[in-house]
């Protein structure tokens, strides 16, 4: 390797954010994140449906090709804004071939201090990159492997298939995953605790929230759009599903 693609491998950022934010990384990020959310909240969802709750002060780890939604939530006593130091880097600091899993860290003095010291001056320098896999020997010891599992991608393969077919049938999701009828519904309960329909209900309100929190369309046109027979049942699967309503979520975001 080269020195400009070693520096390329590295990048080290300040991202700050106001209101509620979604983003997309469904493709696969090309790169391992260690990262620390000073502000606000987040809320990372795999492709798998497992999810990271994230509160100002936490410090996590996401594996280079996860695919994931996030959902970023500014906080009102810091003028609504959601903000995190992002330090990436292609090039994993250990011998063997492991793989770690999604998941977050409470942060120690040690390790604040080093995230305070890149976070200074983030550019690519040698010094930083020094500090970045310091950090790493830091938090290192607490992360856990993950543990790959023939039936978590075959969940996967089916939630992809309920994103692009959000009307489809039990059977053709069975067809499609090649697994019968009685293993799907056994497959969900057991990593989803839930249903494929109830699922599909659960990925349609994420996509609602973000509506409701970032455009100024209306709950009967945010209905009508996820395919919902009414407002009225749009409302009842949100309550279930949240805890809330769709009022209250929009309340969140500042638009109201």
């Amino acid at each position: 390797m080269n020195n400009i693609r070693f520096y390329n491998s590295f990048s080290f950022r300040y991202v700050s954010l106001t209101n509620s934010r979604h983003t997309d990384n469904s493709k696969g990020i090309p790169c391992h994140f260690l990262a620390r959310l000073r502000y606000g909240s987040g809320r990372i969802v795999t492709e798998a449906r497992e999810e990271l709750q994230l509160h100002a002060g936490d410090v996590f780890y996401l594996p280079m090709g996860l695919c994931y939604h996030s959902y970023w939530q500014g906080d009102p006593a810091c003028d609504w804004r959601v903000a995190w130091d992002s330090f990436s880097f292609s090039m994993f600091p250990v011998e063997h071939e492991r793989h770690y899993s999604m998941q977050r860290m409470e942060a120690d003095a040690e390790m604040n201090a080093l995230f305070d010291s890149i976070a200074a001056d983030p550019a690519v320098t040698a010094r930083s990159v020094g500090l970045l896999y310091l950090l790493f020997d830091r938090v290192f010891p607490y992360l856990s492997e993950s543990v790959r599992d023939p039936k978590s991608a075959t969940l996967a393969k089916a939630l992809r298939y309920i994103e692009k077919h959000p009307d489809f049938r039990v059977p053709e999701l069975a067809t499609h995953c090649s697994i019968s009828e009685s293993g799907l519904y056994a497959l969900f309960q057991q990593y989803a605790s839930a249903t494929p329909i109830e699922m599909k209900n659960k990925m349609k309100i994420d996509r609602a929230i973000t509506l409701l929190q970032t455009t100024n369309l209306s709950i009967e046109e945010i209905s009508e759009k996820l395919g919902f027979c009414n407002a009225a049942y749009f409302r009842k699967v949100m309550k279930d599903c949240t805890g809330k309503t769709p009022s209250a979520h929009r309340l969140e975001s500042g638009l109201i």
